[in-house]
């Protein structure tokens, strides 16, 4: 009968809208977990970005201190240097002074 049709429209209906709503339910739980899935991956790029800015950071440093200690060891080799030529140079003026006395 036309009721009994009536009355199986409403329960599909129904069904069918309640269905939706469960999809609905699901799709914003979906949403939901995509939102904060993208929220820690910007947290974890943050802290990623600061941690190598730091590290960058520290090796420029270290590496400016490198370069002023290279700078002042190899200012202290050449005055080393130039200290060792000195007295190679007074020895030699006192061995060839003593040779001579010896002649």
């Amino acid at each position: 009968t036309l009721q009994s049709q009536l009355d199986t429209t409403r329960l599909a209906l129904s069904k069918l809208r309640s269905h939706a709503m469960t999809l609905q339910a699901q799709a914003l739980k979906a949403t939901d977990h995509a939102l904060h899935a993208d929220n820690e991956t910007k947290f974890v790029r943050e802290q990623f970005e600061v941690e190598l800015c730091n590290r960058q950071s520290e090796y420029e440093m270290q590496k400016k201190s490198f370069e002023r200690a290279k700078v002042g060891y190899k200012a202290d080799l050449e005055r080393k240097q130039m200290e060792l030529d000195q007295v190679k140079a007074r020895y030699e003026n006192e061995l060839k002074e003593a040779r001579d006395e010896l002649l």
